[in-house]
C-alpha cells in the first residue's frame, strides 16, 4: 500500500516552480551554469578516451549463413567476450561457427570522459548496427538488450576491500524502446541502474579477472531501475550512452580508472556479472574449439579499457547573451525544472510508502 502527499507534491511543486522562475529571471541579470545538467555534448565539451574493439561483422562465409571470431579477439581468462552471436554448433573454417550475428550486440569502439568539475562521467557504447542477420537475411531490431559498464578502482577488477567500496557497475535496458538522444528527456532514466561491489558479501570478483572458476557474489544493488536521474542515458545513432552523476552518488572519482563495456543479450543477472567466475572454461566453452563450442556464454561482447588522463576540455558556455541564446537557456531550465520535479516526486512517493 502506497500513501500519496498531495501536500507534499505541492509543495515540491511550489519550490520547482519558485526557482524556474528566479532562473528565468537571472538570464538578463547574471550568468548562471547549470552545473547540475548532463552534457548531451560531452564528446565535444570533454577529453574523451576512446578504445577499438574487434569486430564480427567480416567473419561471414559467402552467402552470410555461418559466423565465426577473429582469433585472439576472445580471452575467457581475462573476461573479454567476442560472441555477439548465437551458440555456435555449426562449423567454418575449421573453428565454430553460428547461424545468426546480432549487430547490436557487436561493439565497435567505446569511451569514457569525466567531468571533474561538475563530477560527472560519461560512456559510449558504439554498436555494429541494430539488425541481426540470419541466412543472408538482415532483420531490424534495435537497441533492446542490456548495456552495461564496469568500474573499478582496482587493477584486474580485484574485490572491494573492508575499508571502501572499490567497484560499481552501471546499466541501461530496452534502449531502442525508451530513449531519446538527449540526456534531458524526461524517461531518460527509466531503464537505468547502478550496482556496487559490497566488500561486506565477499567481493564480485574474488581475487580478480586472473583466478577463474572460483564463484561470484555478484554485486549489490545501489539503486533500483528507473529510481534516480542520477543515472541517464540516451541513444545517438548505434552509440548507447550513459551519464553518470557520480558526485550526487557518493562516488569517488577514482573508481574510474578500470573500465569494463558489455553488450549483452545473455546472462545479465548481475549476480553471475563475472562470467569466469561463474562459469567453469569447460562451461564457457570456446570460439576456437570444435570439441568445447560456446555453450553457457554467447550473445554478448565486452570491452576493457584503462582510463589515463582526462578531464575537461571546455567548460559549459557561462556567457548568456540575448536573442537565441536566451531562448535555449530558457528550454535548458524549463527541462531541467521537470525533470528535477520527476525526481522529487519519486523521492516523495518514496518517503511516504509503507
Amino acid at each position: 500500500m502506497t500513501i500519496y502527499s498531495v501536500l507534499s507534491e505541492t509543495k515540491y511543486k511550489q519550490m520547482i516552480s519558485s526557482s524556474f522562475v528566479f532562473g528565468l529571471v537571472s538570464v538578463t541579470i547574471s550568468t548562471p551554469v547549470f552545473a547540475s545538467d548532463f552534457l548531451d555534448d560531452w564528446q565535444d565539451q570533454l577529453n574523451v578516451r576512446t578504445y577499438t574493439d574487434a569486430r564480427t561483422d567480416d567473419n561471414a562465409n559467402e552467402d552470410a549463413s555461418l559466423w565465426n571470431i577473429d582469433l585472439g579477439a576472445d580471452k575467457y581468462r581475462k573476461e573479454l567476450y567476442e560472441r555477439p552471436t548465437s551458440t555456435m554448433n555449426s562449423e567454418l573454417g575449421g573453428l565454430p561457427a553460428a547461424e545468426t550475428y546480432y549487430e547490436f550486440l557487436d561493439i565497435s569502439t567505446a569511451s569514457v570522459a569525466l567531468d571533474k568539475e561538475n563530477e560527472h562521467a560519461y560512456f559510449s557504447i558504439d554498436l555494429v548496427g541494430d539488425s541481426s542477420i540470419n541466412s543472408g537475411v538482415s532483420t531490424l531490431e534495435g537497441f533492446n538488450e542490456t548495456y552495461r559498464v564496469r568500474v573499478s578502482s582496482r587493477d584486474n577488477f580485484a574485490a572491494s576491500n573492508n575499508d571502501s567500496v572499490t567497484g560499481y557497475m552501471f546499466a541501461v535496458s530496452g534502449a531502442g524502446d525508451n530513449l531519446t538522444d538527449s540526456f534531458l528527456s524526461e524517461n531518460a532514466f527509466d531503464n537505468t541502474q547502478a550496482w556496487y561491489d559490497d566488500p561486506l558479501d565477499g567481493g564480485v570478483t574474488g581475487t580478480g579477472l586472473t583466478v577463474t572458476d572460483e564463484g561470484t557474489f555478484g554485486y549489490a544493488e545501489l539503486t533500483s531501475e528507473g529510481s534516480t536521474s542520477d543515472i541517464s542515458a540516451r541513444l545517438v545513432d548505434n552509440s548507447i550512452q550513459l551519464a553518470i552523476d557520480y558526485g550526487s552518488l557518493d562516488i569517488d572519482k577514482s573508481v574510474f580508472r578500470n573500465i569494463l563495456f558489455e553488450a549483452n543479450s545473455g546472462d545479465t543477472d548481475p549476480l553471475n556479472a563475472f562470467l569466469n567466475d561463474e562459469y567453469s572454461e569447460t562451461e564457457a566453452g570456446s570460439p576456437y574449439e570444435l570439441t568445447n563450442i560456446p555453450d553457457s556464454i554467447y550473445e554478448i561482447d565486452t570491452l576493457k579499457g584503462t582510463r589515463g588522463g582526462g578531464g575537461l576540455k571546455g567548460a559549459p558556455a557561462s556567457v548568456i547573451g540575448s536573442g537565441s541564446t536566451a531562448i535555449m537557456v530558457f528550454i535548458s531550465l524549463f527541462i531541467s525544472a521537470r525533470l528535477r520535479l520527476k525526481k522529487l516526486r519519486i523521492k516523495c512517493k518514496s518517503r511516504f510508502s509503507i
